[in-house]
């Protein structure tokens, strides 16, 4: 199992609703960025205990310049970048 996982948002919110639910079983920690996640995936996503951030920065993959901790949906996805 992996410890994190950074993902696109986009490859994020083209995940099905059975990969969201099941993505705990792989990760413990998803890390997603680069555009704006979808509400509803974060929302699945953290049913089942994993952990979700969302960063943000000039080249996502490189360089982050600021970083959202996703707990219990506090947020929508839309509060920084």
């Amino acid at each position: 199992k992996l410890t994190h996982l950074t993902l696109p948002s986009a490859i994020f919110n083209s995940l099905t609703n059975e990969k969201l639910e099941r993505l705990h079983e792989y990760a413990e920690w998803v890390m997603v960025g680069g555009e704006t996640p979808s509400s509803e995936a974060l929302s699945i996503a953290s049913k089942n205990g994993l952990k979700i951030s969302q960063f943000y920065g000039p080249t996502e993959s490189t360089v982050w310049c600021s970083i959202n901790h996703y707990k219990d949906r506090e947020f929508d996805g839309q509060n920084i970048g």
